[in-house]
């Protein structure tokens, strides 16, 4: 997570998480707006950038009439259904650690931009792909405008999306898996906890002769060893 900074700040640690960082923006003039000391937000389309913001809907179409409606339209839009009634007495905590291990799991796997993880569309998938497509074409033939311009990113936003949904669902099936001991998500939430408690530290990795994908090391903190 980034919480914000200028365009160079930004760039400089998508260098350092070669995994992609999250950009945090809040309302419609901080999501479509430049980044601080200049430069647009269309800038950061080579780079594994996500921006994540949270906005008024009613406050949007103030902030589009200043030209940023090519903007607003490559975002992915979703409106949180409320939850249901929830008595205190009956409230339970959060799984905030499993959920956190999930998305651990997914960053283990995804790769780098050197080093990308390709997923295969089955036959099944390419025939839902094509009538989705298809649909979407019929109704960008009647579309104008910011609608016409969003529904346009369709192409390439729904099977991104899908490749999300697939990534949980695999990490999902690690961690409940009843006949698996370790799994790569378990492993995982250990190493983070012990990093976080001081045990462990990670080591900068490195690429081998070859290349190819650069595998993850931690060394104990020789601090633990002290009398």
């Amino acid at each position: 997570m980034f919480a914000g900074g200028s365009l160079e700040a930004v760039l400089d640690a998508t260098r350092v998480n070669q995994r992609g960082v999250i950009l945090w923006r809040d309302e419609p003039e901080g999501c479509f707006a430049p980044l601080p000391g200049g430069g647009s937000v269309r800038a950061l389309d080579p780079y594994p950038v996500t921006i994540l913001g949270a906005l008024e809907p009613d406050r949007l179409p103030g902030t589009l009439h200043r030209g940023e409606a090519t903007v607003a339209a490559r975002f992915l839009y979703a409106v949180p259904a409320p939850p249901p009634f929830q008595p205190l007495a009956g409230r339970k905590p959060a799984h905030d650690d499993d959920a956190l291990a999930l998305l651990r799991a997914i960053r283990g796997k995804a790769g780098t931009m050197a080093d990308p993880l390709y997923l295969h569309v089955d036959d099944d998938g390419v025939v839902a792909l094509d009538r989705f497509l298809g649909n979407l074409h019929a109704d960008l033939c009647q579309a104008e405008g910011l609608l016409a311009a969003w529904l346009g990113k369709g192409r390439g936003v729904v099977p991104k999306l899908a490749c999300v949904l697939h990534l949980l669902d695999w990490s999902a099936r690690q961690m409940f898996d009843p006949l698996a001991t370790v799994n790569a998500c378990e492993a995982d939430r250990v190493l983070a906890r012990l990093t976080e408690a001081g045990v462990l530290r990670p080591i900068a990795p490195k690429s081998g002769p070859k290349g190819g994908r650069m595998a993850l090391r931690w060394e104990v903190n020789p601090a633990l060893g002290e009398p």
